[in-house]
C-alpha cells in the first residue's frame, strides 16, 4: 500500500533554507576567548625579551637600558649565551651603531664609513650593494653641498670602479650624476616636522633638518651672499620627480636603515626586531577569520594605549559590534 507523499513544497519548508544556515556565523563569546588566551602558556620573561629586543634594534638605547634594568634582563656582553643576553646585545655596540646611524641621517657619510671600517671591516666587504649606496649617498651629499668639482672626481674614482665591477649599479649611478643636469630644488623644513617625536619619522625629522642646514648659500661675483642661485642655474630645466627623490630626506633615512640592518646582521642579531613579525602574524590570523565570518573579540591597541594608569584593569576588547568587553 503506497503511503501519500507530502508536496514538495511542504518538505521544503519543514527543513530550513540553505541561505539561512549559511548565514549563522560563528560567535566566539568574550569569555571562551579569554579562557583560550588563559590556556596558551606566555612567561613573563618571554614577552620582556620581545620588548626588549625590539627597543635595543630600533636603537632607544636610554628606555631599552631602564626596561631592561628594571625588568632583570641583563645587558652586558657577557651574557651573550643566554636568552637574555642574545635579545638584548652588547650595550656599547649598540650605541656605536646608534652613532653610525645618525651620521648617516645628518649627512655625514664619511664620518659613517670611518666608523664602520672602524667597527667591522668586513661588513662593507662582504655586501657590495651596501657599500654602493654610502659611496652613492656620499655624492648626493656632496652635490646637495654644490662641491660639484669634488662629486666628479668621488664618482670617477670611487663609484664607477665599483659600478664597472658590479654593473648593476650603473642606472644608479647613471640617476645619480643627472642630479647634475637640472636645477637642485630648495629644501625646506616644516614646524610639523621639528616636533616629531622619536623613532621612523623622528630620523626622518633629523634627516631632513640636516639636509636643510647642509644646502649653502651662493655668491655672486662680488662675494655677497644670495639664495637666488646663478644664472647658469636659472638656465637648468626643473629636475624630474624620480631624480629629485634622491635629495629626499628619506632617502638618507633607507641609507641607515639598510646599515643598521648589515651592523646587526654581523654582530649575529636579527636585522629587524621581532615584534612587528608577531603583530603581522596576528594581523594576518584575523584577516583569515574576518574571511571566514567568525566573530571574536577584537583587541583595540590603540583604545588601550591611550587608556590612562590606574588600578583597575583596562577595557580593551569588544566583541563586534556588542557592547561586551573583557578586561586585560
Amino acid at each position: 500500500m503506497n503511503r501519500a507523499r507530502a508536496p514538495v513544497s511542504a518538505r521544503a519548508a519543514a527543513s530550513p533554507a540553505p541561505s539561512a544556515m549559511s548565514s549563522r556565523r560563528p560567535v566566539t563569546s568574550p569569555e571562551e576567548w579569554s579562557k583560550r588566551l588563559a590556556d596558551v602558556q606566555c612567561s613573563k620573561d618571554d614577552l620582556n625579551l620581545l620588548v626588549a629586543n625590539y627597543l635595543f634594534t630600533e636603537g632607544y638605547l636610554s628606555a631599552a637600558e631602564n626596561f631592561a634594568r628594571e625588568s632583570g634582563l641583563s645587558t652586558s656582553a657577557a651574557d651573550a649565551s643566554t636568552s637574555a643576553g642574545a635579545a638584548l646585545g652588547d650595550v656599547e655596540s649598540i650605541r656605536a651603531r646608534m652613532d653610525i646611524r645618525r651620521a648617516v641621517l645628518r649627512g655625514e657619510v664619511e664620518t659613517a664609513l670611518n666608523q664602520v671600517i672602524d667597527l667591522d671591516l668586513e661588513i662593507l666587504d662582504l655586501d657590495p650593494s651596501l657599500h654602493f649606496h654610502l659611496l652613492q649617498q656620499h655624492l648626493i651629499e656632496l652635490i646637495r653641498a654644490r662641491e660639484i668639482p669634488l662629486a666628479l672626481a668621488f664618482a670617477q674614482n670611487e663609484l664607477a670602479p665599483l659600478a664597472e665591477e658590479h654593473p648593476r649599479f650603473l642606472k644608479e649611478l647613471e640617476r645619480t650624476m643627472a642630479l647634475l643636469a637640472f636645477e637642485l630644488p630648495t629644501l625646506s623644513i616644516g614646524g610639523a616636522d621639528a616636533a616629531a617625536p622619536p623613532g621612523a619619522a623622528g630620523d626622518e625629522s633629523a634627516a631632513a633638518a640636516a639636509a636643510a642646514s647642509t644646502k649653502k648659500p651662493k655668491k655672486d661675483k662680488k662675494g655677497a651672499s644670495t639664495s637666488g642661485g646663478t644664472k647658469d642655474d636659472a638656465a637648468l630645466p626643473p629636475m624630474p620627480s624620480h631624480i629629485s627623490a634622491l635629495l629626499d630626506p628619506s632617502q638618507r633615512l633607507r641609507t641607515a636603515q639598510e646599515l643598521n640592518a648589515a651592523i646587526l646582521h654581523a654582530q649575529g642579531h636579527p636585522a629587524e626586531p621581532k615584534l612587528p613579525k608577531l603583530m603581522s602574524v596576528m594581523n594576518w590570523g584575523e584577516g583569515l577569520l574576518s574571511e571566514k565570518g567568525v566573530e571574536w573579540p577584537k583587541w583595540d591597541l590603540h583604545e588601550l594605549l591611550q587608556q590612562p594608569t590606574s588600578a583597575s584593569p583596562p577595557v580593551g576588547v569588544s566583541n563586534g559590534g556588542s557592547d561586551a568587553a573583557m578586561a586585560l
